[in-house]
C-alpha cells in the first residue's frame, strides 16, 4: 500500500496526514513511514469522552472548566438549526459542503459536536479535521470511533476554525475529499466569519462538483433567556467546584456584552466562584474576565509556593502572552518566541518548564499551550496592555512594544514557521472587541510594517474593515502592497479594496485620470475574487472616464484600450458574451488606429502592434463568434504575430502561442481535425520553452494547450501521443496545484482520471 496525501480512513481508523505520506493507527498492523513534510492535516474523532474533573485542582485554576475538554454545561436549543443541519446531511446530493459562521463564544463547535453526535447516532461515519499546525490534543482517551461496517450512510468531516487554514491547504483538502467515492459526503466548515475568504474555497467545491451552503449561527441568547442560561451554567460549574450555598443575585445580564453563550458561562463561572471564596462577584463582562485571569495569576503564586514553578507572576504573564498569540509550538520555535519577546531573559527555558507545568502541552513534542477558551485569551491579552477602557491590575509597560518584538523578522527568516499566522491573526480578532489594543498595538505594527498582513490570509484582512480603529490611509497602503493575484489574499484584498474606494474616491478630488485608475484598479480585485459582475460594474465607470479623456491624446487612448481588453474578459468570466465580444473589438480597432497613428515612431508603433497581438488572441476566443469568423480572426492574429517575431522561437511580448492555440481550435470548430494539430503543436512547443525559462508566469498557459492537444489527438485516434501529452499536463498541473491550489487542484484531478481513461 502506498498512502497518498489525500488517503481518507475507513471507519475505526486514526490518521494524520503528511504531506504525501500518511501515518494509519489502529489498522490491525504497524505501518511505519519516514517524512519530511509537516502534516496537512488531521483526522480524528469528533467527540471525545471529556476528562474527569479534579475538584482540588480547579478549585485552584477554575477556567479549566471553560476548556472543552471538560465537562460542558448542558446542550440547550438550537432545535431549528439543528434540524437544518439534518436536513442537509440527508439530502441526495452526493456531496455537499455547509459553512457554519458566527463570532467567538457563539456557541459553534458545540452545535458542531452535539451533530457529530447525532450523526453518529444515525448511521454516518464522522470525522473532526484540523490543520497541521493546530497542535490539538490526541493524547487524552478519545470516545471509540465507529466500527467498520458497510451500512454507513456515509461520511462527514468537520473543520473547525476553517478560516484560519491557509487556502491551498484547504483547497487541497476539499480536492482529496472529492475522490474518495463514498455513498455519500458532507463537509461541515466553522468560523467566525464567511466574508473575505470563503469565496475561494466556495468557488473550489463547486468546481469539484460539490453543493455549497452557508449559514449564520444566530445567537442562542436569542432563542432561550440569558438568565436561563445562566442558571443551567451555575448549577453546573457550582456542582463541579463543590458549591452548595446558594448563589448570589446573578448579574445583569442584558447587552452585547453577554450575547454569547460562553460570556454567560464565563459570568455563571466567576460567580460561583466568587461565592465560593467569599467574594463579591463581578458583573461586567470586563470585570469577569480580569476576575477569572486573576485567579490564573493566584495559580502561578500557588504553583511557586508549592516549589513546582519558580519564575515570579510577571514572567509567568509574559510566558502566557505569548502562548495565547502563538499557541502550541515546537520547542525551539517556542524558545526563539520568548526569546524576541525578552520573556525571562538569559533562561527562556526556564519560563518554558514552569510554563508547561501550569498549562500541560496537549501534544508531548510541544509548549507553550495557550489559554482557552480563545475568548478569554483574547481578553488576556487586552488586559496586560496599559491604558485599556477599565483600569486592570494585569497591565504592564512591557506589553506596549511586544508586537513589535515578536514580528521583527524579515520575511527569509520567518519561512517555515507556523507561529507568525496565529499570532497576528488572534491580535487582529482581539482588535475587533477591544479598541485600546487596535490603536495601541494593531495599527503601529501594520503602520511599520504593512506586508506582514500578507501572511494572515483573506479572512484577517477582511477583519480589519471592521475594526473602527484602523484607518482608511492603512488600509489604503495595505491593499496597495498585496500581490494582484494570490489565492490566499484575492478575496480579503478584494473587501479591503471595496472599504477604500469611497476613501480613494474622495481624495481624488474629481480628477477624472485618477478616478478611472480607482475604478480600473477595484475592476481588477474584484475579478481576481471571482465578483465578476461587481468587477464589469467598476471597468465600465473607468472606460466612461476614459473615453471623456481620450480626446485630450496620450496617454488616455491607450489607457482606454487596455481597459477594454480587461472589460472583454471580464464580460466573457460574467457570462455576457455579447458584451464581451464588443468590447474586444473596439480594442482591437484602437489598437490598430494607434499603431497606425504613431507609424512614424518605431518603438511606439512596436508597442501598440504588440499589444494587439494579444487582443487578438482574445477575440479569436470569443464564445459568439461563428466557426468561419473564427478561423478568419485567428490566421489575421498568426499572421500579424510571424510579422514582428522575425523567427524568434520564443517570442515574449508577442502572443503568437495564443494565437496559434486559437487557430487550432477554430479547425477543430469546423471539423478539420487533422489540420488542427499542427498549430497546436507548433503553440505546445512555444508555451513549453516559455514556461522553462519563466514556469509561474507560463505554465497555465501551457497546461491549457497541453490539454486541448490531448483532447484533438485522442479525437484523431493518436491515444499514445494523447497519453503522453497527458503525463506531461498532469507533471505542471501538480506543479501548479502546489502554488494555487484553488485554481488547479480540481483540474489536476480532472486530468488524472483522464490519464485512467486513456491506459
Amino acid at each position: 500500500m502506498t498512502p497518498r496525501r489525500g488517503w481518507l480512513p475507513r471507519p475505526g481508523q486514526q490518521v494524520t496526514v503528511h504531506g504525501n505520506m500518511t501515518v494509519v493507527e489502529r489498522v490491525g498492523s504497524s505501518v511505519v513511514q519516514n517524512f519530511d513534510q509537516p502534516p496537512l492535516y488531521h483526522l480524528g474523532p469528533a467527540t471525545r469522552a471529556p476528562l474527569d474533573v479534579d475538584r482540588e485542582k480547579v478549585r485552584e485554576h477554575p477556567s479549566q472548566l471553560l476548556n472543552p475538554r471538560y465537562p460542558q454545561p448542558e446542550f440547550v436549543g438550537r432545535a431549528a438549526l439543528l434540524g437544518d443541519l439534518r436536513e442537509w446531511r440527508d439530502a441526495k446530493a452526493a456531496s455537499s459542503a455547509l459553512l457554519l459562521h458566527g463570532p467567538g463564544g457563539q456557541g459553534k463547535s458545540r452545535v458542531a459536536e452535539e451533530f457529530a453526535r447525532e450523526s453518529r447516532e444515525a448511521g454516518w461515519t464522522v470525522f473532526q479535521v484540523r490543520h497541521g499546525s493546530d497542535r490539538m490534543t490526541r493524547s487524552h482517551p478519545p470516545s471509540p470511533l465507529p466500527e467498520a461496517d458497510g451500512d454507513s450512510d456515509g461520511l462527514l468531516l468537520i473543520v473547525d476554525y476553517a478560516d484560519r487554514w491557509p487556502a491551498r491547504d484547504l483547497t487541497d483538502f476539499m480536492t482529496d475529499c472529492a475522490g474518495q467515492g463514498d455513498p455519500a459526503l458532507r463537509m461541515l466548515f466553522i468560523a467566525r466569519a464567511a466574508t473575505g475568504w470563503w469565496s475561494t474555497p466556495s468557488k473550489h467545491l463547486w468546481d469539484l462538483g460539490a453543493q455549497v451552503e452557508e449559514r449564520e449561527l444566530p445567537a442562542l441568547t436569542e432563542e432561550i433567556d440569558r438568565a436561563t442560561l445562566f442558571a443551567a451554567a451555575r448549577d453546573h460549574f457550582g456542582a463541579a467546584l463543590g458549591v452548595t450555598a446558594p448563589p448570589r443575585t446573578p448579574p445583569e445580564l442584558s447587552g452585547d456584552g453577554f450575547a454569547t453563550v460562553l460570556a454567560v458561562h464565563m459570568a455563571a463561572l466567576a460567580e460561583v466562584d466568587a461565592v465560593r471564596r467569599g467574594q463579591d462577584p463581578p458583573r461586567s463582562p470586563a470585570e469577569i474576565s480580569t476576575y477569572l485571569l486573576l485567579r490564573e495569576q493566584t495559580y502561578w503564586e500557588q504553583l511557586r509556593a508549592a516549589g513546582q514553578a519558580s519564575i515570579p507572576p510577571a514572567t509567568f504573564a509574559r510566558t502566557v502572552y505569548a502562548a495565547t498569540l502563538t499557541g502550541a509550538l515546537p520547542w525551539p520555535q517556542a524558545h526563539e518566541v520568548l526569546t524576541r519577546l525578552d520573556v525571562n531573559p538569559g533562561d527562556p527555558g526556564l519560563a518554558l518548564d514552569d510554563h508547561g507545568v501550569a498549562y500541560p502541552a496537549r501534544e508531548q513534542d510541544t509548549v507553550l499551550e495557550p489559554l482557552y477558551p480563545d475568548r478569554l485569551g483574547e481578553d488576556f491579552i487586552a488586559l496586560m496592555l496599559p491604558n485599556g477602557p477599565m483600569r486592570s491590575v494585569l497591565s504592564t509597560a512591557w506589553t506596549t512594544q511586544a508586537p513589535q518584538r515578536l514580528f521583527a523578522f524579515s520575511e527569509e527568516s520567518a519561512e517555515g514557521l507556523s507561529w507568525p499566522r496565529r499570532a497576528l491573526i488572534t491580535l487582529i480578532e482581539t482588535a475587533q472587541r477591544w479598541d485600546h489594543v487596535a490603536e495601541r498595538q494593531l495599527v503601529p505594527l501594520l503602520t511599520a510594517q504593512p506586508t506582514l498582513v500578507h501572511r494572515a490570509g483573506s479572512a484577517a484582512l477582511s477583519a480589519l474593515v471592521r475594526i473602527r480603529s484602523v484607518p482608511p490611509e492603512l488600509l489604503d497602503a495595505i491593499e496597495s502592497g498585496l500581490p494582484f493575484r494570490n489565492p490566499e489574499l484575492d478575496a480579503g484584498a478584494a473587501e479591503i479594496a471595496r472599504y477604500v474606494t469611497p476613501f480613494r474616491l474622495r481624495r481624488a478630488d474629481g480628477d477624472a485620470a485618477a478616478l478611472a485608475e480607482i475604478h480600473s484598479d477595484l475592476a481588477h480585485r474584484l475579478y481576481t475574487s471571482g465578483a465578476y459582475a461587481a468587477a464589469v460594474t467598476r471597468i465600465e465607470a473607468s472606460i466612461g472616464l476614459l473615453e471623456e479623456l481620450a480626446g485630450q491624446g496620450d496617454p488616455y487612448p491607450e489607457r482606454l484600450a487596455a481597459c477594454l481588453d480587461w472589460a472583454g474578459i471580464m464580460y466573457e468570466f460574467k457570462g455576457d458574451h455579447a458584451r464581451a465580444l464588443e468590447c474586444t473589438r473596439q480594442c482591437a480597432a484602437l489598437y490598430q488606429e494607434l499603431a497606425a497613428r504613431h507609424k512614424d515612431e518605431p518603438e511606439t508603433c512596436g508597442r501598440f502592434q504588440r499589444r494587439l497581438t494579444y487582443v487578438l488572441a482574445n477575440l479569436a476566443g470569443r464564445v459568439l463568434l461563428g466557426p468561419p469568423e473564427r478561423l478568419e480572426v485567428a490566421q489575421e492574429a498568426v499572421e500579424a504575430c510571424r510579422a514582428l517575431v522575425h523567427g524568434d522561437l520564443v517570442p515574449r511580448d508577442v502572443e503568437l502561442a495564443g494565437a496559434l492555440h486559437n487557430l487550432g481550435t477554430a479547425l477543430h470548430r469546423l471539423g478539420r481535425h487533422e489540420e488542427s494539430l499542427a498549430p497546436l503543436r507548433e503553440a505546445t512547443a512555444i508555451r513549453r520553452a516559455q514556461a522553462a525559462g519563466d514556469f509561474a508566469f507560463y505554465a497555465q498557459y501551457l497546461e491549457q494547450l497541453l490539454g486541448v492537444l490531448t483532447h484533438q489527438l485522442a479525437l484523431v485516434g493518436r491515444r499514445r501521443e494523447a497519453f503522453s501529452a497527458t503525463q506531461e499536463r498532469i507533471g505542471v498541473l501538480r506543479r501548479l496545484a502546489e502554488a494555487d491550489p484553488g485554481r488547479f487542484a480540481g483540474a489536476l484531478a480532472r486530468a488524472e482520471r483522464q490519464l485512467e481513461a486513456l491506459r
